[in-house]
Protein backbone atom coordinates (compact mmCIF):
# COMPACT_ATOMS: atom_id res chain seq x y z
CA UNK A 1 0.00 0.00 0.00
CA UNK A 2 1.02 3.87 -0.51
CA UNK A 3 1.19 6.55 1.73
CA UNK A 4 1.03 10.03 0.42
CA UNK A 5 4.55 11.61 0.41
CA UNK A 6 4.75 15.57 2.00
CA UNK A 7 7.14 17.76 0.48
CA UNK A 8 8.35 21.04 2.88
CA UNK A 9 6.19 23.53 1.17
CA UNK A 10 2.81 21.49 1.73
CA UNK A 11 2.81 19.38 -1.76
CA UNK A 12 1.16 15.92 -1.28
CA UNK A 13 1.78 13.16 -3.23
CA UNK A 14 -0.45 9.94 -4.09
CA UNK A 15 0.76 6.84 -5.77
CA UNK A 16 -0.08 3.36 -5.92
CA UNK A 17 1.83 0.82 -7.51
CA UNK A 18 -1.40 -1.77 -7.11
CA UNK A 19 -3.47 1.14 -8.94
CA UNK A 20 -1.00 2.23 -11.79
CA UNK A 21 -3.47 4.23 -14.06
CA UNK A 22 -4.19 7.38 -11.46
CA UNK A 23 -1.66 9.52 -9.54
CA UNK A 24 -2.95 12.34 -7.01
CA UNK A 25 -1.15 15.53 -6.02
CA UNK A 26 -2.48 18.10 -3.48
CA UNK A 27 -1.51 21.72 -2.76
CA UNK A 28 -2.74 23.11 0.25
CA UNK A 29 -0.90 27.27 -0.84
CA UNK A 30 -0.16 27.35 -4.29
CA UNK A 31 1.48 30.53 -4.27
CA UNK A 32 5.02 29.14 -5.20
CA UNK A 33 3.44 26.98 -7.54
CA UNK A 34 3.95 28.48 -10.78
CA UNK A 35 4.25 26.69 -13.96
CA UNK A 36 4.99 28.13 -17.49
CA UNK A 37 2.75 27.03 -20.19
CA UNK A 38 3.26 23.11 -20.63
CA UNK A 39 1.59 19.78 -21.39
CA UNK A 40 0.92 16.38 -20.59
CA UNK A 41 1.21 13.01 -22.48
CA UNK A 42 -1.49 12.10 -19.89
CA UNK A 43 -5.46 13.19 -19.20
CA UNK A 44 -5.41 15.90 -15.87
CA UNK A 45 -8.32 17.10 -13.89
CA UNK A 46 -8.28 19.39 -10.86
CA UNK A 47 -10.32 20.52 -8.28
CA UNK A 48 -9.69 24.44 -7.15
CA UNK A 49 -10.30 24.00 -3.24
CA UNK A 50 -9.59 27.52 -2.49
CA UNK A 51 -8.70 30.77 -3.02
CA UNK A 52 -8.48 31.69 -7.26
CA UNK A 53 -6.41 31.13 -10.07
CA UNK A 54 -5.71 32.17 -13.99
CA UNK A 55 -6.35 28.99 -16.01
CA UNK A 56 -4.91 28.73 -19.61
CA UNK A 57 -6.28 25.81 -21.73
CA UNK A 58 -4.96 25.84 -25.26
CA UNK A 59 -5.78 29.77 -26.69
CA UNK A 60 -8.54 29.94 -23.39
CA UNK A 61 -8.16 32.25 -20.22
CA UNK A 62 -10.46 31.81 -17.58
CA UNK A 63 -10.59 33.17 -13.89
CA UNK A 64 -11.37 30.06 -11.47
CA UNK A 65 -12.02 29.59 -7.78
CA UNK A 66 -12.74 27.00 -5.08
CA UNK A 67 -15.59 24.65 -6.45
CA UNK A 68 -14.08 24.67 -10.39
CA UNK A 69 -12.77 21.41 -11.87
CA UNK A 70 -10.13 22.08 -14.52
CA UNK A 71 -10.10 19.31 -17.09
CA UNK A 72 -6.59 19.36 -19.66
CA UNK A 73 -6.82 16.49 -22.57
CA UNK A 74 -3.11 15.02 -23.51
CA UNK A 75 -0.91 17.69 -25.12
CA UNK A 76 -3.14 20.63 -24.64
CA UNK A 77 -1.19 23.15 -23.52
CA UNK A 78 -2.31 24.87 -19.89
CA UNK A 79 -1.20 26.91 -17.13
CA UNK A 80 -3.02 27.27 -13.82
CA UNK A 81 -1.66 30.12 -11.49
CA UNK A 82 -2.79 32.00 -8.70
CA UNK A 83 -3.97 35.62 -8.99
CA UNK A 84 -1.83 38.30 -8.09
CA UNK A 85 0.36 35.97 -5.02
CA UNK A 86 -2.96 35.29 -2.66
CA UNK A 87 -3.46 32.11 -0.94
CA UNK A 88 -4.84 29.17 -3.59
CA UNK A 89 -5.15 25.29 -3.13
CA UNK A 90 -6.21 22.70 -5.71
CA UNK A 91 -6.36 18.50 -6.16
CA UNK A 92 -5.05 17.28 -9.44
CA UNK A 93 -5.24 13.83 -10.85
CA UNK A 94 -3.50 12.49 -13.27
CA UNK A 95 -4.79 9.09 -15.83
CA UNK A 96 -3.88 7.29 -17.57
CA UNK A 97 -5.20 7.46 -21.26
CA UNK A 98 -5.63 3.24 -21.90
CA UNK A 99 -7.58 3.10 -18.36
CA UNK A 100 -9.62 6.23 -18.89
CA UNK A 101 -10.22 4.91 -22.72
CA UNK A 102 -11.70 1.55 -20.73
CA UNK A 103 -13.93 4.04 -18.57
CA UNK A 104 -15.17 5.82 -21.33
CA UNK A 105 -16.16 2.52 -23.43
CA UNK A 106 -17.71 0.94 -20.31
CA UNK A 107 -20.03 4.45 -20.30
CA UNK A 108 -20.65 3.76 -24.14
CA UNK A 109 -19.05 6.45 -25.52
CA UNK A 110 -16.74 4.44 -28.14
CA UNK A 111 -13.78 2.06 -27.99
CA UNK A 112 -10.94 4.28 -27.55
CA UNK A 113 -9.71 7.57 -25.36
CA UNK A 114 -11.82 10.26 -26.55
CA UNK A 115 -10.97 14.25 -25.25
CA UNK A 116 -12.84 16.02 -23.57
CA UNK A 117 -14.91 18.75 -24.85
CA UNK A 118 -15.05 21.06 -21.81
CA UNK A 119 -12.21 22.61 -20.21
CA UNK A 120 -13.87 23.81 -16.63
CA UNK A 121 -16.97 22.65 -15.20
CA UNK A 122 -18.58 24.27 -12.23
CA UNK A 123 -20.78 20.99 -11.31
CA UNK A 124 -21.87 20.38 -7.26
CA UNK A 125 -21.45 17.05 -8.02
CA UNK A 126 -18.65 16.12 -9.79
CA UNK A 127 -16.56 18.46 -7.89
CA UNK A 128 -17.75 16.41 -4.74
CA UNK A 129 -17.27 13.00 -5.96
CA UNK A 130 -13.44 14.30 -7.26
CA UNK A 131 -13.15 15.65 -3.78
CA UNK A 132 -14.29 12.23 -1.77
CA UNK A 133 -11.70 10.25 -4.64
CA UNK A 134 -8.84 11.82 -3.50
CA UNK A 135 -9.62 11.58 0.06
CA UNK A 136 -10.29 7.53 -0.27
CA UNK A 137 -7.23 7.27 -2.13
CA UNK A 138 -4.94 8.90 0.54
CA UNK A 139 -6.96 7.39 3.34
CA UNK A 140 -4.19 4.98 4.61
CA UNK A 141 -6.94 2.82 6.33
CA UNK A 142 -8.65 1.83 2.60
CA UNK A 143 -7.69 -1.11 0.87
CA UNK A 144 -6.87 -1.40 -2.19
CA UNK A 145 -10.49 -2.24 -3.72
CA UNK A 146 -12.08 0.68 -1.94
CA UNK A 147 -10.09 2.82 -3.93
CA UNK A 148 -10.90 0.99 -7.13
CA UNK A 149 -14.18 1.64 -6.76
CA UNK A 150 -13.84 4.67 -5.67
CA UNK A 151 -12.42 5.60 -8.74
CA UNK A 152 -15.47 4.22 -10.50
CA UNK A 153 -18.10 7.02 -9.01
CA UNK A 154 -17.03 9.46 -10.91
CA UNK A 155 -19.25 9.55 -14.08
CA UNK A 156 -17.22 10.44 -16.87
CA UNK A 157 -20.20 10.62 -19.25
CA UNK A 158 -21.01 13.75 -17.11
CA UNK A 159 -18.03 15.55 -18.40
CA UNK A 160 -19.00 15.78 -21.98
CA UNK A 161 -21.99 17.86 -21.10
Amino acid sequence: MSHPRVTPDNHRFWRDPELPFIEARSVQDGRRVCYDKHSHAHFSIGAITGGHSHYLNQRSWQSVGSGTLVLMNPEEVHACNPVSDQPWSYLMFYLDLDWLGCQQQDAGLGCEFRPFDMTASRDPLLYSLLGSLYHTLVDSSQDTLAKQVAQGTIPTRDLYQ
